[in-house]
């Protein structure tokens, strides 16, 4: 009975060559079988392929997968099944990331282009943003530089269309918190904080170049942080 109900149970089916223990190994096609349907009228919904090498049964090296339910297409490295290397992935709402990967995660360098046009370059840990970086934001048309953690800026600057520009901490993802105000038509700079999303000065405004925002507000690592090109 057990081996009959195995049988039953729909198997990948692969084009290519095999090794000596009859395992997928070298370049070919793998058709995974597709997800189970909820009811039986239900429509079958199409399954996953995989064209590229396979070693010794596992995906190994460089190939392509197409997931037959999102739409969603990888192309890149793969090492022990697993997303490593080099690679891009796809997405049917026209967002995409490619850059650098580590066990199926987004890992190190790499661009992240969304769906609304928004755009990350920067650094990965196991899938979010983590490490220095630049987030550019499409309809606001102004963008954040510096310090992301598991997801956040947490640090940096928040470069307006205008020119002006904040430096300081952030919380809650993207929300500036204390720093420094750069006012590009004014050319004054200002100590305060954000509160309920306005500005609350502490000083004086002073005339100064944007670069006074690194005597106002020293970078965490004790060094001047460095100016973004405009």
């Amino acid at each position: 009975m057990p081996d009959d109900a195995a049988s039953e149970i729909p198997q990948p089916a692969w084009e290519g060559k095999f090794d000596e223990e009859g395992l997928p190994h070298g370049q070919g096609t793998m058709k995974y079988p597709p997800p189970p349907t909820k009811e039986e009228e239900d429509e079958e919904l199409p399954g996953d392929t995989f064209q590229g090498t396979f070693e010794h049964g596992k995906r190994h090296g460089k190939g392509k997968y197409t997931w037959g339910v999102s739409g969603a297409v990888y192309e890149g490295d793969y090492c022990e099944n697993k997303k490593n290397g080099s690679g891009k992935i796809s997405f049917p709402n026209k967002s995409f990331y490619e850059g650098q990967w580590v066990d199926d995660k987004m890992e190190g360098q790499g661009l992240y282009v969304y769906g609304n046009g928004d755009m990350y370059l920067g650094s990965f840990s196991a899938g979010k943003r983590h490490g220095q970086g630049s987030y550019h934001f499409k309809a606001m048309v102004c963008q954040l530089v510096g310090e992301w953690s598991e997801g956040g800026f947490v640090r940096g600057r928040w470069i307006m269309k205008d020119g002006s520009m904040f430096y300081g901490s952030f919380q809650k993802q993207v929300t500036p918190a204390e720093g420094a105000y750069y006012f590009s038509t004014s050319r004054w700079c200002q100590k305060g904080k954000f509160k309920d999303g306005k500005w609350i000065p502490d000083t004086e405004p002073m005339f100064a170049q944007v670069e006074k925002l690194d005597e106002l507000v020293p970078s965490s690592s004790g060094e001047p942080a460095p100016v973004p090109a405009q």
